[in-house]
């Protein structure tokens, strides 16, 4: 699955569309989606609630900073924890070395290696789809982590 099939099936609170994919751009806007203009791609809301908040926690905020990467992260329904990593690496390149790719249910994003199994406990505890492997690449490696072996270990939201 996708990140547009993702964000269609209702999994992804919102999704970043790219002036690339005019096809996906002129979809959502047909079939009504809330959105904003975000860096010059436009930013798709599940309602208007999430819209809302989006603009409320980016009030008083500059574009291009670690807050703004931060915030886009979390409203497109990544872990906070990996989203934290990512704004992070962002401004800081030697955090390059821990940089893992994730993918679960048309989600995928940057979190740090080191993260792995809280990463997936999160997604296993958060994301509105069936527990299903955790699938990460790093450094030209890929594994999965499976919901059996960690999320009995990992319930303590607090950690997440």
């Amino acid at each position: 699955m996708n990140s547009l099939d993702s964000f269609l099936q209702g999994i992804k609170p919102a999704y970043l569309s790219s002036q690339y994919q005019p096809d996906d751009i002129d979809t959502l806007i047909q079939s009504n989606y809330p959105h904003v203009l975000c860096s010059g791609n436009h930013l798709f809301f599940q309602n208007e609630s999430l819209k809302a908040k989006y603009l409320a926690d980016m009030r008083g905020v500059a574009e291009g900073t670690w807050e703004d990467v931060f915030i886009l992260g979390v409203t497109l329904g990544y872990p906070p924890l990996a989203a934290r990593f990512f704004a992070d690496a962002v401004f800081n390149e030697s955090l390059d070395e821990k940089r893992a790719f994730f993918h679960y249910a048309g989600l995928s994003f940057a979190g740090s290696v080191e993260d792995d199994m809280k990463i997936a406990s999160w997604l296993w505890l958060n994301i509105n789809y069936p527990a299903s492997p955790v699938e990460i690449s790093y450094r030209g490696d890929t594994y999965h982590l499976q919901p059996h072996e960690i999320l009995p270990q990992t319930t303590d939201r607090a950690i997440l």
